[in-house]
Formats: C-alpha cells, sequence, structure tokens
C-alpha cells in the first residue's frame, strides 16, 4: 500500500456518491502517544484506543472526538463534552480511563491547549484564559473562537475572528495583529513543536504556513487535515483527487519545511489513506476509510516508507445525536423551505446518490415559488410518498425558454435530465453550472470561493438562502443554509441527504438541520471545509388578490401536469404579462390532458368582469369555464385575434373568497393549435352604479336605457351594438345571482329593444349586463312592487 517516495504519478479513480461509506462509520486522527495510539472516526463521536490488539472507546459523547488535545507528557487527553445545559472540557487519562472535569459547563467553551511548561489556555465566550501557577489570566476576543491554541513557550496565542481570519496575541502586551490575508475564511491554527510556524487552513482546503519572526504567509498545497511531525521540521497531509469539483480517493503527502517541497507517500487507487501523524521516531500512522483500519508504516527521510501493517481494523459503534438531543440545538432563526431528499424523492428509476447540488437548487427555486408543483410518487421510504418538486431534479422540463434536455448518467448509468443533467452534463459540474442554473429561473447568484462566516451570516440575515458547498463527506456536499447562529457559529441547512447527526445517512430527516461552521464544536457533524457559496437574491413581484398571473404558483394559479400530463407538454416563452406565459397544444378528446386554473381571493360579493391577457396565439377554439356563484359558464375565445392585450370573459357574480375560479384546457375542436396561459384578471363592477353609468360609448354600443325605471312588473331595455356578433343580455340580482338570460346569440350591429318582466321577483335593485365582441354594459334596474 505504501509506494516509494519516487513514485508521485497521480491515479484517476472513481470517484464515489457522497456518503455510502459515511454511514457505517471509519476512523480517523490516529496520533501515537507515549501511552498508545489514540484517534477518533467520521463523525467525531467519540475517542479510542488500541489495547491488547483491540479498539477501546476512552470517550463516548457527539463531538468529543473533534480537535482533542494530547497532554504535554502524552498520558492524557482533553476533549470536549456538549450537553443541552452546555460545554464543558473534561481530561481522560489513557491509560486508566479516569475521567476529570477541567471546566465547568458554560454556553461556549473552546478546546484545550498546553504550553510546554504546563501552562493551559481556552476559551469561554469572548475569552482566552491562560491558566498557569494557579493564576487565571483573561483576554477580550473580538468573537468566541473554539480554537484559540497557546505557542509552546506560553507568549503567544492564535484565534480567529467573525470573518475568520487568524489574528496572533502577544500575552505580555495583549496586543493583537492579523495574520491573514483577508482573501477568503481560515481555520485550524496549530503551532509547530518549536514554535516558529503556524499551520492554518483556508475553507476551501488551503494549506498555510506563518512565521511570527519574519511575519511571513507560505501557501504549502491543496490539502485536507493537516498536523506537523512531532518534531516539527516535516507537515502530515492528504491529497485528494478532485474530477469535476468532486472528490474522489485520498493518498497521504508530506511537505519538508527546509526544502519547501511536497511529496507523495502513497498511491493507490483502490483505498483512501487519510489523516495521517509522524511521530518523532519515524512511525507513520493513518486511516484507510474502506477497510475501517488503522495503518501503521515507518518513515525515513533518506529511504522512503517501509511497507504498512495494518493494526486495526473494526466496526464503529459511534454515536450520533438522536432527535430529543438535537432539540437543545443553539436557538437560530430559519426560514420554512420546502425539503427535498436527493435520493427518496427523486424519480425512483433516478440514483440520487450525487444530485446533491440539483436537489438543494430545487429547494431553493421551490422556497421562491418559481417553478409549478410537479407532483411525482416516491417508493421510498415505505410505504411510499409524494413529492411535489424532486422530479425536476432528473425528469426533462422547460422553463424561461430553456429545455432541460442535457444529459449525464446517474452512478448506475442511466441517462439523467433536468437539474442533474444540466449541472453534470459533459465536463460541467454543480460548481461550474450552479449560478447559471439559478439565473435560468429568474434568480441573481453569484458564487463566492471560501466566503467567511460572516458573509454566510449576513446572506442569510437579509432573508436569502445560502447555498453551500461543503465538506460534510469526502467527495464534497452540497446544502441550502437558512439559518445562523453567530454566537455557537453554527449553520441551520436543508440537506438534500438527510440529518448526518441522526442515526442513519442518508436519512429522511434533512429538514432543519443544524451543523458546526469549520473550526468550531458543537457536538454537531462538521462542514469541514467551505469550497465555495452561492449568494442568491429574488424579488418576489407583488402579488394582487385579483390579478392571478402564470407564475402565481401557490398563489391562485395552478398548471396540471399530472394524471397523463406532464412539464413536457408545457413550454414557455419570456413575453407576455411580466414577461412570461405557457403555452400547449390543443388536442381531440372527452376531456383535457392539460389545463390551467386562476383563482382569485375577492373581497366582496359581486358582479365581475373576468379578463384574460392574451400575448399571441394562433388558437382559435379556446374555451374558458367561469366557476362562478350559482353555475358555470362556458365562454368560447378566438385567441388568434389578440395580441398583448387584455380581452373581456364577461361579467359574472362571483362570492367572496376563492371558491370561484377560471379553467382554460387543451380540448378544442381544432387540434394542433398553440394555446396559450397568461394572466387572468377580476374587475368588480361597482353595485352602486345608478342608471346610465355604463361601460363604453353608448352611443356606438352599450345600453342605452330601460323605460319605465323604475317599473312593475316590466320594462323595455334598450342596447346598441356596434358590430354584429354573439351577444348575451342577462339580469342578475344585487348577490350577483343570475336571474335570468335574456338574449344568447348573433345580433346585428344597431339598436335594439328588448322587454323584461320580472315575474315573482321581488322589490330591489337589479343589474343588465351586455356583452358582445369582449365588450361589456352594466345598466341598474329598479323594480317596485
Amino acid at each position: 500500500m505504501i509506494l516509494p517516495l519516487v513514485l508521485l504519478f497521480l491515479f484517476l479513480t472513481t470517484l464515489h456518491p457522497q456518503g455510502l461509506s459515511e454511514n457505517s462509520g471509519y476512523f480517523l486522527r490516529p496520533v501515537k502517544t507515549p501511552s498508545g495510539i489514540v484517534f477518533t472516526d467520521n463523525f467525531g463521536s467519540g475517542v479510542y484506543t488500541i489495547r491488547n490488539g483491540s479498539v477501546h472507546k476512552l470517550l463516548s459523547a457527539p463531538g468529543s472526538g473533534n480537535y482533542f488535545t494530547i497532554s504535554p507528557g502524552g498520558e492524557s487527553i482533553i476533549a470536549k463534552i456538549t450537553e443541552p445545559r452546555g460545554q464543558k472540557l473534561i481530561s481522560v487519562s489513557l491509560l486508566t480511563g479516569l475521567k476529570r472535569e477541567i471546566t465547568e459547563f458554560s454556553e461556549t467553551i473552546g478546546q484545550g491547549s498546553f504550553a510546554n511548561q504546563g501552562a493551559f489556555a481556552n476559551t469561554e465566550g469572548n475569552y482566552f484564559i491562560l491558566r498557569e501557577n494557579d493564576t487565571d489570566r483573561r483576554f477580550r476576543l473580538p468573537a468566541y473562537a473554539n480554537l484559540a491554541p497557546i505557542s509552546p513557550d506560553g507568549s503567544f496565542a492564535v484565534y480567529n475572528d467573525q470573518n475568520d481570519q487568524l489574528y496572533l496575541l502577544e500575552l505580555k502586551s495583549g496586543s493583537s495583529e492579523m495574520i491573514t490575508s483577508g482573501e477568503k475564511g481560515y481555520f485550524y491554527p496549530q503551532w509547530s513543536p518549536d514554535g516558529r510556524y503556524i499551520l492554518f487552513s483556508s475553507l476551501d482546503a488551503g494549506l498555510y504556513i506563518y512565521s511570527p519572526s519574519e511575519k511571513k504567509e507560505i501557501f504549502i498545497a491543496r490539502g485536507f487535515n493537516p498536523s506537523w511531525s512531532s518534531n516539527g521540521t516535516e507537515i502530515l497531509f492528504e491529497t485528494r483527487e478532485e474530477i469535476n469539483g468532486v472528490f474522489g480517493n485520498s493518498d497521504v503527502s508530506i511537505y519538508t519545511i527546509a526544502s519547501a517541497q511536497q511529496l507523495r507517500l502513497t498511491a493507490t487507487p483502490e483505498v483512501s489513506e487519510m489523516t495521517p501523524s509522524l511521530s518523532s521516531d519515524g512511525t507513520l500512522l493513518y486511516a484507510v476509510r474502506e477497510e475501517k483500519a488503522v495503518y501503521q508504516a515507518r518513515y525515513i527521510p533518506s529511504a522512503g516508507v517501509t511497507s504498512a501493517v495494518r493494526l486495526i481494523s473494526a466496526e464503529i459503534d459511534y454515536i450520533e445525536r438522536s432527535r430529543e438531543e438535537l432539540s437543545f440545538a443553539p436557538p437560530t432563526e430559519s426560514m420554512n423551505i420546502p425539503y427535498v431528499h436527493q435520493v427518496w424523492d427523486s424519480p425512483d428509476w433516478f440514483n440520487g446518490h450525487s444530485a446533491c447540488g440539483a436537489g438543494t437548487a430545487i429547494m431553493l427555486i421551490a422556497y421562491w415559488n418559481l417553478l409549478p408543483p410537479y407532483e411525482g410518487w416516491c417508493s421510498w421510504p415505505a410505504p411510499g410518498h409524494y413529492n411535489y418538486y424532486g422530479r425536476y431534479i432528473a425528469d426533462r422540463y422547460r422553463f424561461r425558454q430553456v429545455d432541460y434536455q442535457f444529459t449525464a448518467n446517474d452512478p448506475n448509468g442511466k441517462p439523467s435530465f433536468g437539474g442533474y443533467g444540466y449541472m453534470w452534463n459533459g465536463s460541467y459540474s454543480p460548481y461550474s453550472r450552479m449560478v447559471s442554473y439559478y439565473s435560468n429561473h429568474g434568480i441573481s447568484a453569484v458564487r463566492e470561493e471560501a466566503p467567511t462566516f460572516a458573509k454566510a451570516e449576513a446572506q442569510i440575515s437579509a432573508g436569502n438562502p445560502y447555498t453551500i458547498c461543503n465538506g460534510l463527506t469526502t467527495a464534497g456536499h452540497i446544502v441550502l443554509a437558512h439559518g445562523v447562529n453567530a454566537v455557537n457559529r453554527t449553520v441551520t441547512v436543508n440537506d438534500p441527504y438527510g440529518n448526518k447527526n441522526t442515526p442513519g445517512y442518508p436519512s429522511y430527516d434533512g429538514k432543519n438541520a443544524v451543523y458546526d461552521w469549520p473550526g468550531y464544536n458543537n457536538g454537531f457533524q462538521n462542514l469541514n471545509t467551505v469550497y465555495w457559496c452561492v449568494n442568491t437574491s429574488y424579488t418576489v413581484p407583488a402579488h394582487g388578490d385579483t390579478i392571478i398571473d402564470d407564475l402565481d404558483f401557490n398563489r391562485g394559479f395552478y398548471l396540471h401536469n399530472r394524471h397523463g400530463a406532464n412539464m413536457l407538454h408545457y413550454r414557455d416563452m419570456t413575453q407576455g404579462y411580466k414577461g412570461h406565459f405557457w403555452y400547449t397544444t390543443t388536442r381531440n378528446g372527452m376531456n383535457d390532458t392539460c389545463y390551467a386554473t386562476w383563482k382569485p381571493n375577492l373581497a366582496s360579493d359581486g358582479m365581475y368582469e373576468v379578463k384574460v391577457y392574451i400575448p399571441f396565439s394562433n388558437a382559435t377554439d379556446a374555451v374558458y369555464r367561469v366557476v362562478r356563484n350559482g353555475g358555470i359558464t362556458d365562454v368560447p375565445l378566438n385567441q388568434k385575434l389578440y395580441s398583448n392585450q387584455w380581452v373581456s370573459l364577461g361579467v359574472h357574480p362571483f362570492k367572496a373568497g376563492s371558491s370561484g375560479y377560471l379553467r382554460l384546457g387543451d380540448k378544442s375542436s381544432v387540434t394542433g393549435q398553440e394555446l396559450v396561459f397568461d394572466a387572468a384578471q377580476w374587475n368588480l363592477i361597482d353595485p352602486v352604479l345608478s342608471a346610465g353609468d355604463e361601460q363604453g360609448s353608448p352611443s356606438l354600443f352599450g345600453i342605452t336605457a330601460n323605460y319605465p325605471n323604475p317599473f312593475n312588473p316590466s320594462t323595455q331595455i334598450s342596447f346598441t351594438l356596434s358590430e354584429s356578433g354573439f351577444s348575451r343580455l342577462a339580469i342578475y340580482n344585487i348577490l350577483g345571482g343570475l336571474e335570468t338570460v335574456l338574449v344568447n346569440g348573433q345580433l346585428e350591429s344597431g339598436r335594439h329593444t328588448v322587454e323584461f318582466s320580472a315575474g315573482n321577483m321581488p322589490s330591489g335593485a337589479y343589474f343588465a349586463v351586455l356583452q358582445s365582441g369582449g365588450r361589456v354594459s352594466v345598466h341598474k334596474l329598479t323594480l317596485i312592487r
């Protein structure tokens, strides 16, 4: 497994779908001490050692394996314990397992560190606390820092601020100076054993060292999980193969300070060597993910590396946080974002284990109601369920004149479309396609490399969900953040793969999962790295209760795409009312295959003129169905006659609220024409119009008068038509109820008179409504018995 130092060839390996090895657990971060080898697991849920050839768990608590410290003599570890009542540090003997409290519980306690002469330091809240000779010295920091290690000689400490920048604190004077560039976020500072350098990582997995004496920063390499060799002359770290933004197998590399040379120590395409450490006697330790094992080898700079020996391989009884424990997560304000699971809410035929980008994107799109709900049956978890956005992950659809017919194979080799096909088509990846995918749906989007926590906080606090590509899994993962806790440095996310804190991952509880920011430890799973993020914003159009646009999904507009219909039956254009309309092809048949409905929320009962917006069309037989108070009226319309204008469907009675609606389907006497769905509006006709108040010019069109008025029991209604055509004259009561239809057919242009007899109708006000050629006239009548 270990290859000679001269072998530096980079093997390209098969990239693993995220999380497939995360759920089963594996060992990480083995370190040799005088009291034995100590390590943790990939969940950071405990601290282990090897006794008599078997694994022994020293400590079991969520997050206790993250950033633990070994005492100067190597006889014990210092670890953080997080419980609902707070956080504290404890010491655990490596020989006896005896536990001893170092601090009391507090809201935020930082990891501990030692100086060579026995001084101990940690943070609590916004304070760095130095404990030496039974005396505590406190230094105020600009923000809570979980990692603030003291230098070996006890003269300095390193901490981060709210912007993830690192500062050097001089303990004698209490003064601080920033040592990072500010270009991106940084975390995990580690002093070299001789105190000459500070090793740290950028949030996007860059490795750096800083020399306090020279005030100089040096970039080493791109890598993960770095550590100093015991003599401080080398740095050990992981290098991971990367293809299209996805990380695959990892190998062990070493960087020598004196020569500034990097060498790859392993090159094994079949397994991943991780989290290496090197002791002063040349013992090289590392974990192997696929084998759930810890290996030991001998490293000699002049001769290379000997063959490795597997020390231990075992199943891990790791500790995940229960759902009850998660109820004690730090408080945070978050957004209510619809949840979509990349595996179990996407189509059954699709393997979604690599679809975190598309899964995250569709949750953001659904949050802003930018696509119509698209019902899909999902067989798992049993007994199955419906999801209304998961089909967009892999099914083909069209929106804003983009056809998502781009294809990419899922992990099973099946060609897939939708968001997944768009992001993974050819040499693309979510890194190169996420921004354009958002932009195609009308969202303003900008990608940032390794942004700081402060940027995430600002974006989310402004009400904009934040897309984070992170190291939650070794392959890389994408989640949608929508809440932050600025004190504890946690983010609340919708994780399309589930909640890594709870049993089983992937799991179906990824809505509102809480994760720790890199460098922090509140007992939650850690993002580990933040490679890149996408800032997004969207201005929600003003929505009226009486004007329903074709993009008002979940707010009055419904586009039917199930039970025989799907999104491929619809096309759209970025024209029309508010720059968008849908269209489909007319069909023969007994029933509609595709249809849309517009449902207003009306403030009062009354007579309403219903209008639809026609941008352009060639459909000559569009039949609108008006579902009104007391019945249904079908209104035929030749859409081809109109262009970029509102067209009246007549005046109809409606009750207050949302019981009435308008419907347009694709069933037609003429097939193959393009039927348009755009906006619809309801205009209240004032029920207190006086006689003679009509719409339009009475001399050309409209009801001119009725005589007598008031009347009993009959009256003559006179009206004028400006052109020949289908006409309708109806009488409605004051509540909008239809009383009778006097005219319903073809009439010539000119003046007409019709007699209306009230019969047994009671006294009161009534309305005569004339409709013809897309025009409407309303006239008030008064019956007095």
